[in-house]
């Protein structure tokens, strides 16, 4: 039952993003591991063989599922931010029967260069760190119960402070050093019981019109520090949620070596876009070489 609600999902929410941003999506699914010791790392008996087959058993509630948005507010991203904003009625008209929830983290780190001084453009350090931003209505989280949803995410993945840097021709911006993987571990280590929950589906959806540091840590100064790393965030869910936990990524990005899709992206925008490389093996997991069964589920 839980391959088959991976694929449901994966279906949904790929059906409901897939022309928010830019000129591409990239998504993935992920699968149990085939080999039963490891299964049964998900509970007693999860997996047995019998007569020669292997047996596999997994239970969670179906349409459940937590999703976390990681919403680059560095600028140049405020149009971004608003197709999103504006296409998200088609989400919650995809998971109406889901028993959802939904929260929202920037890109923005505080240890990133020159960028540790609370100021209005990180909300004084509300808006960094992966910490939780707050919606209209004084909650971190959304559910099908809150009034005025709609209202709530569209106020929220658009980032007053994304307008302002990019109406202020860059002079007032968070931080330009996009990490959100770092943002991701950083709410991972948190691990908040009310949105983490133990029996639910995790789906990350990133939004970008660059990689982790703006280039994958290829630009001179900004290496991939241990948090940037797809595989720490795999350890993390081990560790944090656990690894019967069933996770799923999907990225809102320039597709890795869709040169068509980088230009158009530079064209319309101030700043240089990237090639979202370290998102994309995150999105493909499964089958990329270092990441394939880090985490099982």
């Amino acid at each position: 039952m839980g391959l088959i609600w991976r694929y449901r999902l994966h279906l949904i929410i790929v059906a409901a993003i897939s022309a928010y941003v830019g000129c591409t999506d990239v998504k993935f699914k992920t699968v149990p591991s085939d080999d039963c010791v490891n299964a049964n790392e998900y509970g007693n008996n999860t997996c047995f063989e019998q007569e020669g087959w292997l047996n596999y058993h997994f239970e969670f509630k179906v349409g459940r599922v937590d999703i976390l948005f990681v919403d680059d507010n560095s600028g140049s991203m405020y149009v971004e931010q608003s197709h999103m904003a504006n296409r998200f009625p088609n989400l919650l008209n995809e998971i109406a029967s889901l028993d959802y929830q939904m929260s929202i983290i920037t890109t923005d780190i505080s240890l990133s260069p020159s960028n540790s001084t609370p100021r209005p453009a990180n909300g004084n350090g509300a808006f960094q760190d992966g910490k939780f931003l707050t919606f209209p209505n004084g909650d971190y989280i959304l559910n099908p119960l809150t009034p005025n949803l709609v209202q709530y995410f569209r106020d929220t993945i658009r980032r007053p402070e994304t307008l302002t840097c990019d109406n202020t021709n860059f002079a007032d911006c968070p931080s330009g050093d996009e990490r959100g993987i770092y943002a991701l571990n950083m709410a991972l280590d948190r691990a908040d019981s009310r949105f983490f929950r133990t029996d639910s589906h995790l789906a990350v959806v990133i939004l970008s019109d660059e990689d982790e540091r703006s280039n994958g840590g290829g630009i001179p100064g900004y290496p991939l520090q241990t948090y940037d790393l797809p595989m720490t965030f795999a350890q993390k869910v081990n560790s944090q949620l656990g690894r019967g936990k069933t996770v799923s990524v999907h990225a809102v990005i320039v597709r890795p070596g869709d040169s068509s899709c980088l230009n158009q992206q530079n064209s319309q925008a101030k700043v240089k876009g990237y090639y979202g490389t370290q998102y994309a093996r995150l999105v493909n997991a499964d089958t990329d070489s270092e990441l394939k069964g880090a985490h099982p589920g």
